[in-house]
């Protein structure tokens, strides 16, 4: 008829019945032998309701577990986990600069910590290598990763000494730079470290510009 809605007409419509082979009903819900739910299970006005009974309300509110983030354990194996896919990611030669470098800052911070000041300050100097192998900015920034990550502090002499190492093996005539400037407020005197190639500072040298430079080496 005009005008009469579509759920009207579908109501007036007469339901063919169909049969239901090997009913399974849990709570008032009638499913087939396929898994279908049977039209006689549930009237028009209660289809949504009836079917949301079907699951079982441990399904509708299960959470899954979340990660203990504040286990100190999984946290370590999450970040070495992190770190061997890093690595895999380097090229042969980025490897290897990067476990020079760690052998290295140790090497010199021991140096720094242990020998008088006259011997440590030239534990970079060593012979000028015939060929170059790595160029000067992965061998930086080498030390610089390397440097943020190991569980000593390390200070600007123990960096510059690495990289002065590390190029002039690498046949770069590297030169490491010492100085001082005055302290205004406590009139105490502060040292600082830096390498510079051909005049150009790469390492340190943000700073440089306020420091006397009292000695250089080799």
């Amino acid at each position: 008829m005009p005008g009469e809605s579509f759920d009207a007409m579908e109501a007036n419509q007469p339901q063919e019945a169909r049969p239901v082979d090997s009913v399974d009903r849990f709570e008032g819900c009638a499913l087939g032998a396929g898994g279908e739910v049977a039209p006689a299970a549930f009237d028009r006005e209660s289809k949504l309701r009836t079917f949301r009974h079907c699951f079982p309300p441990a399904l509708v509110h299960y959470r899954m577990p979340l990660p203990q983030t504040t286990d100190k354990t999984n946290n370590r194996s999450i970040i070495a986990a992190m770190m061997i896919v890093r690595l895999r990611r380097l090229s042969r030669e980025q490897t290897r600069l990067l476990v020079r470098a760690s052998a290295l800052l140790a090497m010199a911070s021991a140096a720094v910590s242990l020998l008088p000041f006259r011997h440590a300050i030239r534990f970079g100097c060593v012979r000028l290598a015939s060929t170059k192998h790595s160029s000067i900015e992965d061998i930086v920034s080498a030390v610089e990763a390397v440097a943020r990550r190991v569980p000593w502090r390390t200070m600007c002499i123990e960096k510059g000494l690495v990289v002065q190492r590390m190029l002039r093996s690498s046949g770069v005539d590297a030169v490491l730079h010492y100085g001082a400037r005055m302290n205004s407020k406590d009139a105490s005197v502060e040292a600082h470290v830096w390498v510079s190639v051909s005049g150009r500072a790469i390492i340190g040298g943000e700073s440089a510009a306020d420091y006397a430079d009292l000695a250089s080496y080799p």
